[in-house]
């Protein structure tokens, strides 16, 4: 949590990454990320220098779709809650597990598919996900949830 209402700071997001004890956060992993929805991401980067300086923080250069927030990517995930934003090292804190194996079949018939000289493969699999490592993610659940 950033414990202060109202707009984004740069020492909120600074609190969140460095929340995440450093074993969990290498440069090199790429599977070190911010996890949000799109318009939090939006929020973030609206982040300005000063009150007098609309330049923004965390995108000078005004490219707003790197999808990157202090050099780490960032994953969108639009199921996340409004204010909601997570810094996770996510190889090391969720596990996904097959529940069943992967089924794929070919349909031909049908009108549809015929009449377009047409194929369907179908695929199907299910799979299954929990944390297992709490340690390696850092949430923020009170973020700015405002437009203004």
């Amino acid at each position: 949590t950033n414990g202060t209402p109202g707009p984004y700071t740069v020492s909120d997001f600074e609190q969140q990454l460095f929340g995440l004890p450093k074993q969990y956060r290498p440069k090199a992993d790429r599977s070190v990320r911010w996890v949000t929805s799109d318009t939090q991401y939006r929020r973030a980067l609206s982040v300005s220098v000063g009150t007098n300086d609309a330049r923004r923080v965390f995108s000078p250069n005004m490219t707003h779709e790197d999808y990157t927030l202090m050099g780490r990517p960032v994953s969108i995930q639009d199921d996340v809650a409004n204010g909601a934003t997570a810094f996770a090292n996510l190889q090391r804190a969720y596990r996904l597990w097959r529940r069943q194996g992967l089924e794929v079949r070919w349909e031909a018939g049908g009108t549809t598919l015929v009449r377009r000289n047409t194929i369907l493969l179908a695929a199907r699999m299910r799979v299954g996900g929990k944390v297992v490592d709490p340690s390696a993610v850092a949430k923020m659940t009170d973020g700015d949830s405002t437009d203004g």
